[in-house]
């Protein structure tokens, strides 16, 4: 085998073993990945009049964004303004997407709360002309799960015409507030889901003027939080529209995990014993959990009935032997040692031998030594009466003077002087 292959197939062992050791990437929980974009148009505006003017605007911001909730605003207006003679016309086709992933366990719903707040409004200042306003063909949309219940079309249709001043109607608002509640379902199990929201509606204006002669601007516009003011502000009153500054569309998302099944119904754990505390069912697995040591020196039995002071060191029931070394030394040949008190780690008394067990209490002059209530002696001889001791005794005496002469005759002494 050459180099370059023995230092491949190393390299590749080094890689498969780092793989092994480094924890594999886990995706966020819950919601993530927000992004919000805007693909709002202004039609090509169509402007005929003399004096005239046109325009439109959107901007799309993300408010709020964390991993249960995510909220967006879009705001929006669209307006057109006629001096004298003329047309003036404008559409914004307002399109925007919200996007997002979810992670979960298992099952979960979105909740996706919309508000919809803006103003339709025509300033009539010219004797004859009309001012046309139409805000409609709103559609809501979604990809990634499934819409359960609610809708996410709030109901956006709204006309507006008005005529000239001597019609009686030189300045018309009309407020728009709609709202809509949807829930959409989905499952994730670990693997993170990409949902998708899309939003689209049209706010067109149409301002006419009829007469050269008499000017002073028609106007219409739309307004959904952005002020619109399009024309000659010295002959028109757009500049009093103002702005609402909570008007527009406004859309909160909502994250909600579904418990699921209660794995841990019915679920007892008895794992324990008298120094550990028995675990607690895990919901996510309906396993018990390891048992838990209870605190060190509570009282238990080892079931050893040679120790004593049993307490919990550790999980584990302990107890003290003192007993332990102790040899007990006190008996001797009539008497068995004795043994040790478990309860006091001291020896007991010795024991006396059954009576006549054989022992030597030491008394050369004896025999047949025995034991007896522990206690060794042995045999002296046959005892001698008192008469009979008397008697020898004066036998002995009798002798003795006898060698001496005195008791007749010649004795030992007697025939020795001689």
């Amino acid at each position: 085998m050459n180099r370059n292959v023995r230092h491949g197939i190393r390299s590749t062992a080094l890689f498969l073993a780092l793989a092994l050791l480094l924890p594999a990437a886990t995706a966020q929980a819950g919601m993530s990945g927000w992004a919000a974009t805007n693909d709002s148009e202004l039609a090509d505006p169509a402007a005929s009049g003399v004096f005239s003017a046109d325009g439109g605007s959107s901007t799309l911001s993300i408010l709020t964004e964390n991993s249960t909730t995510l909220e967006t605003e879009y705001r929006f207006t669209a307006g057109a303004w006629n001096d004298s003679y003329g047309t003036a016309e404008n559409s914004l086709y307002s399109n925007y997407t919200i996007e997002f992933t979810v992670t979960a366990a298992g099952d979960y719903t979105l909740q996706v709360d919309q508000t919809f707040d803006a103003t339709i409004q025509t300033l009539q200042e010219s004797l004859y002309g009309t001012a046309t306003i139409s805000l409609d063909a709103f559609a809501g949309s979604q990809s990634g799960g499934v819409l359960d219940s609610g809708t996410l079309d709030p109901s956006l249709v709204s006309y507006l015409e008005t005529t000239g001043y001597l019609a009686g109607d030189p300045s018309v608002d009309i407020p728009v507030a709609q709202t809509a509640v949807a829930i959409i379902s989905g499952t994730s199990n670990g693997v993170p889901i990409t949902h998708t929201l899309t939003f689209s509606w049209d706010s067109s204006c149409d301002s006419t003027a009829y007469s050269i002669v008499y000017q002073g601007g028609d106007y219409c516009g739309v307004r959904g939080g952005i002020d619109s003011d399009y024309g000659d502000t010295a002959t028109n009153y757009s500049t009093d529209s103002g702005t609402a500054a909570d008007d527009g569309h406004l859309v909160t998302i909502t994250l909600t995990e579904d418990a699921g099944p209660d794995l841990c119904d019915g679920v007892v754990c008895n794992n324990g014993d008298q120094c550990n505390a028995n675990g607690s069912c895990d919901a996510g697995t309906g396993l018990c959990t390891a048992a838990t040591p209870v605190a060190d020196g509570t009282g238990c039995d080892d079931t050893n009935a040679a120790t004593t002071s049993d307490q919990c060191m550790g999980g584990t029931c302990v107890g003290v032997d003192l007993c332990d070394g102790v040899v007990c030394n006190n008996g001797d040949q009539c008497n068995a040692n004795g043994s040790c008190d478990v309860g006091t780690g001291l020896c007991t008394a010795a024991t006396p031998l059954a009576d006549g067990a054989s022992c030597d209490d030491g008394n050369s002059t004896t025999s047949g030594d025995v034991c007896t209530t522990g206690v060794c002696a042995g045999d002296s001889g046959p005892a001698i009466p008192a008469s009979s001791t008397s008697a020898a005794l004066m036998q002995i005496l009798l002798m003795m003077l006898a060698g001496f002469g005195l008791l007749g005759g010649k004795g030992y002494l007697g025939r020795r002087g001689r």
